[in-house]
Formats: C-alpha cells, sequence, structure tokens
C-alpha cells in the first residue's frame, strides 16, 4: 500500500512538473520582434552572439516569407527570402570576421551549421508546397543559403571538400568484373 501512494505521489509530482514546463521554459527563450532583434544586433559586440542574434532575424523573416507565400502573396514572400539571405550572410561574415578558429572554438560556428541545416528543411519543405513557376525563386535562396552552409561547413571541416574531391573513383574488382560478365 505504502508502495502504490508513493509511486502515485510520484506521478502526480512529475505531472504537475512537467505541466508546468512550457511556461518554465519560456522564461529562457524570448520572442523578440525583427525591430527589437535589429536593435540588440546593433548593441552586441560579441561576434558570436551578434551572429546568432542575426540568424535569429534570419529565421524570423524567413518565417514571414513562408506565411506570405502559404497566403499566396509570392511578391512579398520572395521579397523575405531575399531579406532572409542577405540577412543570413550577414551573420556568416560576422563570424568569419571574427577571426575565430572554427576547428578550436566552435562556438558559433555550430550553431548557424544547425540553424543553416533548419532553414533549408523549411525551404524545401516550401518549395514542394508552392506551384512551380513561384517555387524556382524559392529554389534559388535555397541554393544560396546552401551555398552560405557550404562555407560555414568547410570551416568547421577544413580538408573534407579537398578529401573528397581528391579521392579517385573506386575501380572494379576483379570478382566483381567477372561477374558483371567482362573479361580481362
Amino acid at each position: 500500500m505504502r508502495i502504490r501512494r508513493r509511486i502515485s505521489l510520484v506521478g502526480i509530482l512529475l505531472g504537475v512538473a512537467f505541466g508546468a514546463l512550457p511556461a518554465w521554459a519560456g522564461l529562457f527563450h524570448h520572442h523578440y520582434t525583427a525591430a527589437q532583434l535589429d536593435l540588440k544586433i546593433g548593441q552586441q559586440k560579441n561576434p558570436v552572439k551578434k551572429a546568432e542574434l542575426q540568424m535569429r532575424l534570419a529565421r524570423l523573416i524567413l518565417q514571414q516569407g513562408i506565411e506570405s507565400y502559404d497566403q499566396n502573396h509570392f511578391k512579398a514572400g520572395k521579397a523575405f527570402l531575399g531579406r532572409y539571405l542577405t540577412e543570413a550572410q550577414a551573420s556568416w561574415e560576422t563570424l568569419k570576421s571574427s577571426r575565430r578558429n572554427a576547428v578550436r572554438q566552435p562556438e558559433g560556428f555550430k550553431q548557424l551549421d544547425i540553424a543553416f541545416t533548419a532553414n533549408d528543411r523549411l525551404l524545401g519543405d516550401l518549395r514542394r508546397r508552392i506551384a512551380y513557376p513561384e517555387s524556382e525563386a524559392i529554389k534559388k535562396i535555397q541554393e544560396e543559403s546552401r551555398a552560405v552552409h557550404g562555407q560555414v561547413l568547410d570551416a568547421l571541416f577544413p580538408g573534407l571538400h579537398m578529401r573528397h574531391s581528391a579521392r579517385p573513383a573506386p575501380r572494379p574488382s576483379h570478382a566483381s568484373s567477372h561477374r558483371a560478365g567482362v573479361s580481362r
């Protein structure tokens, strides 16, 4: 009987704790407007934090663009996506100009990598939902965003691209050639 009471008490306490979690977690994640983020970006001296704020602003602009496209406001959506790309590039330029070594000090670089990956997924989802003529603008922005993301990855993993391109194509072994009906 005591064990059941303890288990139910623990269950109640966990339920109350997890029920309050969203409100508690909200204390640490601020939802800023674009104007508030612009102000914080201008005040920020730390390039890592500044780049992260710029990427948050880029994400906010991207979300506005997605909402515009979803409401069939293609011209506004395209403008928002252009602003997204500009802000994402500025974020990368801020971090790059800090002269930090991404391999030894990956803080900021990893956050940009994660943000670009998530944004690429959003752009891909949007592109699949929007009809062909309008989706070409989204495709172009996605490709340019991927190019910037590639620069971030090159900073984090230098030489990785070179190792991939310098590797010779695998040659078929004698056994696989024989199976394919190729004689030597």
